[in-house]
């Protein structure tokens, strides 16, 4: 309000009108010293003045201005949701808005310590951040933890009346990166029955307590309770998925990325989980900074990988199955992370089920571990633990580093990788990138293959820098 308004509020006096105040948080830093402004940036800036302008036209002039003859209390109240209206974002200007969607993670890119403060313990065996110590072995307990409950909801989402298999080798499966056809994906490649084993178990009576189909009803019929039942544990499920493939694969993705894995191809877009040698792979595509998108490749553990395997195998077309009959006719969704409806998750719906996780598995210490958090943290373990001891404008051209996205091109005050390693999926950047998630699978004590035995966690191991 104080662009289009005088202090004190006697409205008029155009060249009091305090435009210029707006740039200060763009062009100057906490110092005093100026900054590079980004032109998008700089563009919505003119048009809020443009706007201000106009509306101090149309509003306050003394001789035309629909507001010339009310009290400053009215004046007030309408100026104030006009510009709530059309120039405010949750009471942030849109300029401001956008350079702190521009400036995101920047900080993080530059150092480890973001927003938080991290100091480690000299062992590396904790770390502090603002007043709470978390242990790293509470950290690893949490991903064991985390996956022990996925693990046994997955059995429940199917039906089993046993534990389940933990020797699938995804190698056994077949996928083709280059099957662009609609409706394609690992399942299909597989040429195999699937979707029919949770419907088997159904008619044979299970959960036993609470069989989906009703045992009071003359003809099959599913019970309704049962299945709103089955749809609440899916979605449990789905965010502990969610949140195990944020954490185990690499450094992570942003919420707004991660909901984006897409198991199926659509008519307007691919499938990006691939299986590829044993390994389920993501190919997210991160628009951090400027230029096309960059493709960041990770690798999910072998345990994870199973969990996403028998999901899209089995319980997905169950699920689908079973909503069309309970609720209603619905469109499958070729989306991964997504509730019993085929919508995707907001990020905060992630964020709070790795808080409460974090609280369950850590202590309330990590109450404060959301997702936005957990990126800080993951780039500090990363130059700490997984690859110690790199100068950071080494760390910068390393693998480590492409796979969060960052770039030497900090100077230009951007946050992605403009190397034409990532601009497509290669050879060159899964090799380089596969070395990464294999890290921080043996940070997390998992195995990275079917068959292969959790290799022990060494901060030794470094990945040789990218050509």
């Amino acid at each position: 309000v104080h662009l289009i308004k005088q202090d004190p509020p006697a409205y008029g006096e155009v060249e009091r009108l305090p435009l210029v105040h707006t740039f200060l948080h763009l062009c100057l830093s906490p110092d005093g010293t100026s900054k590079p402004v980004n032109v998008a940036t700089s563009t919505l800036v003119s048009l809020e003045f443009a706007f201000c302008a106009v509306l101090h036209q149309q509003l306050l002039d003394t001789e035309h201005g629909t507001l010339r003859d009310k009290s400053v209390v009215e004046t007030d109240k309408v100026v104030k949701a006009l510009m709530k209206q059309y120039l405010f974002n949750n009471s942030c200007s849109a300029s401001a808005h956008l350079q702190s969607l521009l400036c995101y993670g920047m900080k993080l890119a530059k150092d480890d310590g973001g927003s938080l403060y991290f100091r480690w313990s000299e062992d590396r065996a904790s770390v502090t951040y603002g007043t709470e110590t978390v242990k790293v072995s509470s950290l690893q307990a949490l991903v064991r933890g985390t996956l022990d409950h996925a693990t046994s909801m997955l059995e429940q989402l199917l039906l089993k009346d046993g534990t389940l298999s933990t020797q699938v080798d995804l190698s056994t499966y077949q996928d083709n990166f280059c099957n662009h056809k609609p409706g394609y994906n690992f399942v299909a490649a597989s040429e195999s029955e699937t979707g029919t084993f949770c419907l088997c178990q159904a008619i044979k009576g299970f959960p036993q307590h609470q069989p989906l189909l009703d045992v009071c009803s003359t003809e099959p019929e599913f019970d309704t309770d049962a299945a709103h039942a089955y749809f609440a544990l899916h979605n449990e499920f789905n965010k502990l998925l969610a949140v195990l493939i944020e954490l185990t694969s690499g450094l992570p993705a942003r919420g707004t990325e991660l909901v984006q894995l897409q198991h199926t191809n659509t008519l307007i877009s691919q499938c990006n989980l691939f299986l590829a040698d044993g390994y389920f792979v993501t190919v997210l595509a991160s628009n951090k900074g400027t230029g096309p998108p960059k493709l960041i490749p990770c690798f999910l553990p072998h345990a994870v990988g199973q969990l996403v395997l028998f999901y899209v195998m089995e319980v997905v077309p169950f699920l689908h199955f079973l909503f069309n009959l309970v609720v209603g006719p619905q469109e499958p969704s070729a989306l991964l992370l997504v509730d019993h409806k085929g919508q995707p998750w907001q990020t905060n719906n992630i964020s709070k089920a790795m808080q409460s996780l974090c609280v369950e598995f850590v202590g309330p210490s990590a109450s404060s571990l959301h997702m936005h958090n957990w990126h800080q943290l993951s780039v500090s373990i990363d130059m700490k633990l997984i690859h110690p001891g790199q100068p950071a404008e080494e760390y910068a051209d390393h693998a480590h580093d492409m796979q969060a996205g960052h770039t030497t091109s900090m100077a230009l005050q951007h946050y992605g990788l403009d190397s034409s390693m990532l601009l497509q999926l290669t050879q060159e950047s899964m090799d380089h990138l596969l070395v990464v998630s294999k890290q921080w699978h043996a940070f997390w004590g998992l195995a990275s293959r079917c068959g292969d035995s959790a290799q022990p966690f060494s901060t030794s191991t470094a990945v040789p820098p990218c050509a």
